[in-house]
């Protein structure tokens, strides 16, 4: 298993971390952009919406019930009677006054889209006097919004968490015909079909990536694989030259940087076959020539006699000389001349003496003379 030691291996490698990581960039930080740019675009849409549909609600603000009495029953019946029939009046005008706070908050939220909660000043504190969806949001997600706006006299926006889920929310402050703040309208969104949106856009990235990571790694690996083979290719050729063997051309199959490769390689090794067959033709000379003279000078030895005479007459006067030297030296007398010559050879080293006169030999011989045979 070549590993990542391979060429096609760490290209596919390489294509697949590019891929992996355009789609880590593509989920990690365009996805959270696109998630905050459609939280703003429905928070913009909100707050345009609930200045448009703010006057209806505005009408029915503030909450100026009549009060009830109480009826007294140790009063007159007449007097009891007509607390009644004023008990009665008022809370007719209060169910009416509810009513067409309801149908406001109601035509208000259908129109935005948006679930609407219709706040009235009081003594005590702002409070909810309509809701246009029972089990929506809840007085107390959005009850210190409302407060904000009153108190400001501004829209305040705000998303997040809620009992109903991740909400876009808007407080309006509303105004009486004297300009006097009267009370607040909060409209809430849900921001859940973003949510869905984004999670869904999310998948897709993933399932997509995924489909293109599949599709860069066999592309890179098929791309790499044809790298690998024209540079295999070119390997072979080196290990054949590298061999000896100049008989396979290489040829450039295309004008890229391999293919250049290719052709410099080919002009290489067409010069090193010259330079081998050159080679080859000087020693095939050389051998030729040598061969010549060596058979031309057996020849010439093996037909000469004169030659052959001379030497053997040579070899026997040199053997005559050598058996004569033996036995003059053999037959040779010691006698005290010859003692004084070796003491004077063995004190003066390898040099030789510079007098011996006494000796009765001169400086320029180099060994003492020889003595006849016959005694003095």
């Amino acid at each position: 298993m070549p590993g990542l030691r391979s060429l096609r291996n760490r290209l596919a490698v390489i294509f697949a971390l590019i891929i992996a990581g355009a789609i880590g960039t593509i989920y990690l930080s365009v996805t959270p952009r696109l998630e905050a740019s459609l939280t703003a675009q429905r928070l913009n849409s909100l707050t345009a919406d609930s200045k448009r549909y703010l006057k209806g609600i505005a009408r029915e603000l503030p909450v100026n019930d009549p009060t009830l009495v109480t009826v007294d029953a140790r009063a007159p019946k007449a007097v009891q009677k007509a607390q009644r029939r004023r008990n009665a009046s008022a809370s007719r005008q209060i169910r009416a006054a509810r009513d067409a706070r309801a149908r406001a908050t109601r035509r208000a939220a259908d129109q935005s889209g948006a679930e609407v909660i219709a706040y009235t000043i009081a003594p005590q504190g702002p409070y909810a006097v309509a809701d246009s969806k029972s089990g929506g949001v809840s007085t107390r997600d959005v009850g210190d919004l409302a407060v904000r706006a009153i108190e400001t006299k501004r829209e305040v926006t705000r998303t997040g968490p809620t009992s109903a889920g991740r909400q876009a929310m808007v407080a309006q402050p509303t105004f009486d015909e004297d300009g006097k703040i009267s009370g607040a309208a909060v409209f809430a969104s849900s921001l859940g079909d973003v949510q869905d949106n984004v999670a869904l856009i999310r998948r897709q990235v993933l399932l997509s990536g995924g489909i293109a990571l599949v599709i860069a790694v066999l592309a890179g690996y098929l791309v790499a694989r044809a790298l690998a083979a024209r540079v295999k290719r070119l390997e072979r050729a080196a290990r054949k030259v590298a061999a000896g063997d100049f008989s396979q051309p290489i040829r450039a199959d295309s004008d890229d940087e391999l293919g250049r490769l290719a052709a410099a390689f080919d002009d290489m090794q067409a010069q090193l076959a010259r330079l081998d067959r050159a080679r080859k033709q000087f020693i095939a000379a050389a051998s030729h020539e040598l061969g010549r003279r060596s058979s031309r000078s057996a020849g010439s030895s093996s037909c000469s006699p004169t030659r052959t005479s001379t030497r053997r007459r040579g070899a026997r006067s040199s053997s005559r000389s050598a058996r004569r030297s033996t036995a003059s030296a053999s037959s040779r007398p010691t006698c005290s001349t010859c003692r004084a010559w070796r003491r004077a050879r063995s004190s003066c080293g390898p040099s030789r003496p510079t007098s011996r006169t006494s000796a009765g030999w001169s400086r320029s011989s180099s060994r003492p003379p020889r003595l006849s045979r016959t005694p003095s």
